[in-house]
């Protein structure tokens, strides 16, 4: 999986890590309702799960060839 700029800038500033991210991805449930499943090439996936007992939601673009992970951010309400 690649990450974008900005997920890379979280790492970076130790905002998250890995763990935190595979975690997110593999416990957090994807919102089909808010998810595009349905084009072509490339899916987008809305992940909502906890990282360190907060909400957030992940944006993951799921392409033929790669797997982006556009962003992490915490749920507003």
């Amino acid at each position: 999986m690649e990450y974008s700029d900005a997920v890379r800038d979280q790492l970076q500033n130790k905002q998250l890590d890995t763990t935190d991210i595979v975690n997110l991805l593999t416990d957090g449930d994807v919102d089909f309702g808010r998810s595009d499943t349905k084009s072509g090439s490339c899916k987008t996936y809305i992940v909502e799960g906890l990282i360190k007992e907060q909400e957030m939601i992940a944006t993951v673009r799921n392409c033929n060839k790669k797997a982006l992970l556009e962003s992490i951010v915490p749920v507003t309400k």
